[in-house]
């Protein structure tokens, strides 16, 4: 996640260098501000009953998702997530439609965590029964 905000920053600076391409710089310069600080401003976490996520410096996204009403993980990875090692991990909530964790490091064993979690949730109600 970090090596797309460094290159997105380097690449500002060197179009500032460019003539009559400074202003494009500057914008992708103020885009890599924003990435940098919604990365700073993310958390996320997993209790043995929650899903917990708050993302966004000056935009703040909050979810609060009951492991009862996941219906599903999913995992969506790009070519470059492969490569570098991050991904999107959403959860598909009863009424409560899509949310999830973006751009975190190791998607795929966050999924089995999560998995896990939620089974083990599952195993205990049905010893209840």
């Amino acid at each position: 996640m970090w090596v797309k905000v460094v290159i997105f920053g380097l690449i500002g600076l060197g179009l500032l260098q460019v003539h009559g391409l400074g202003f494009a710089g500057g914008l992708i310069l103020l885009v890599t501000i924003f990435s940098v600080l919604g990365i700073i401003g993310t958390e996320y976490g997993v209790t043995n009953s929650r899903i917990i996520g708050k993302s966004g410096f000056i935009f703040r996204k909050n979810v609060d998702l009951r492991l009862k009403k996941v219906e599903s993980v999913i995992l969506d990875q790009s070519i470059l997530g492969r490569l570098f090692g991050y991904g999107h991990v959403v959860f598909n909530g009863t009424g409560c439609g899509k949310s999830g964790f973006l751009f975190i490091e190791n998607p795929t064993l966050a999924k089995n965590q999560i998995n896990q979690i939620i089974e083990n949730i599952e195993n205990e109600e049905s010893k209840r029964n």
